[in-house]
Parts: C-alpha cells; structure tokens; sequence
C-alpha cells in the first residue's frame, strides 16, 4: 500500500465486534455528521472537530476541572453539569489529566492513513478466520472521503471493508469509497421529506439520489436499513 500523510479525525476505535457487518470486525468511527438526528446513538460524534466530552453520569460535581482548566473554558451549568466553552477551549487536555474518575474525556483523534491501517491490521488474523473486516462508521465517514477511500484500500491485503453512511453526503464522496468498498450498510431515517427533516434537521432528496444511485451501480452488498 502506497504510503500517505492524509488525516482523519476518529473518534473511536471498536474491536471484535459482531454486529456491525459479517464475521468478527474493527469499527472506526469518523467523527463528523450533517444530520442532528433526535435518536442519534453518539452525540459526540455529530462536531468534526475533536472535542472535549463531559460525561455527566460520571461526575461527582467536584469543580476540579473548572480550577484546572487555564483557559476558563469549564463553568457548571444548571441541569447540564461542568460545560466547556469549545471557543475558548485549546484542547490543552489539562482538565482530562485533572480528573480523577474519568468523567472528562478527549473525543476525536488525528489519525494519518498509515497509522489507521497499521491498527485495522492488528485484528488481521480474526478476520481471515471469521469472514469479518473493517467497518467505517460514525458519525458520518463519508464526510471524511478521501481519509476513508484510502484506508479502504487495505482490503489489498485481504481485509474486506464495509461502510455504515447515512447517505448525506455529495454524491462524488459516495462514488469515491464506492471505488474501494466491498458493502454498505445504508441507515435510512425516514421516507416522508417532511417527517425526515422534523427529525433529522434536513430533508431527505439527497439521500434518495444517493442510494438510487448505489443500487444501480455498486457492484457489492447493500442493507438498507430502518430505524
């Protein structure tokens, strides 16, 4: 596999799972989504940039964090908890070092091609025995084509790659990973445009066009799927 600089931001890496595609698999989630989905399972993965998370059912309302943090970006908000301001945060991580039972946590990593691959491959073994592979999630991993399409390519070396999107996204992003994917899991929202922006944020035209044309021309698997 060529060698590459390019970066994608990940905001978790899941190993032996077994339901997330065939056989047992590595899900990367990418971080970043253009929909606000009234269910959506990883809030934190909606922001493309990385983030600090405030894992509420965790804190024990110490006010550590706000002591720690040198930018005054933490203050306590009623019903909310110890809230970061992300436009005065700098990512220093000072608060997530300070806190000591883990209530605060980095989500989102910068990953280069290469490293991404060299920590899908670790799992090599349990896919060649199972039938599994890697799973691109998120978030929304088409928002993160270029990254995606080329770790993709590690199905080269015999590791199949599935793709979990939402479907908005430009079409040129889906035909781009559509040239490496071996399936799709498409999670399609809602049928009515109206009903799927009420809940969704958006309508659903785009993703329509984009799944009419995957059935038409992408040559692998495809689930469609429906919440």
């Amino acid at each position: 596999m060529e060698h590459t600089a390019l970066e994608g931001t990940v905001f978790n890496i899941e190993r032996g799972s077994n339901e997330d595609g065939p056989g047992i698999r590595t899900v990367v989630f990418l971080k970043g989504c253009g929909l606000r989905c009234k269910w959506c399972a990883n809030p934190e993965s909606q922001l493309a940039a990385p983030e600090i998370m405030h894992i509420g059912n965790v804190c024990v309302q110490c006010g550590q964090c706000v002591e720690t943090c040198p930018q005054g970006a933490i203050s306590r908000r009623e019903g909310y908890g110890y809230i970061t301001d992300r436009a005065k945060c700098t990512l220093c991580l000072a608060c997530v070092r300070g806190c000591y039972i883990n209530a605060r946590k980095l989500q989102g990593m910068k990953y280069t091609v290469d490293a991404l691959v060299q920590e899908v491959l670790k799992d090599k073994a349990f896919f060649l025995r199972s039938g599994g592979g890697v799973t691109f999630s998120g978030g929304e991993p088409l928002l993160q084509a270029a990254f995606l399409t080329e770790a993709a390519a590690v199905r080269a070396q015999q590791v199949p790659s599935l793709v979990e999107t939402c479907g908005f996204v430009p079409l040129e992003s889906l035909q781009q990973a559509a040239a490496q994917a071996d399936a799709f899991f498409y999670d399609f929202k809602h049928i009515d445009p109206a009903r799927h922006k009420a809940l969704t944020g958006h309508d659903n035209r785009q993703i329509l066009e984009n799944l009419h044309w995957l059935l038409e021309n992408f040559p692998g698997n495809i689930s469609v799927r429906y919440p």
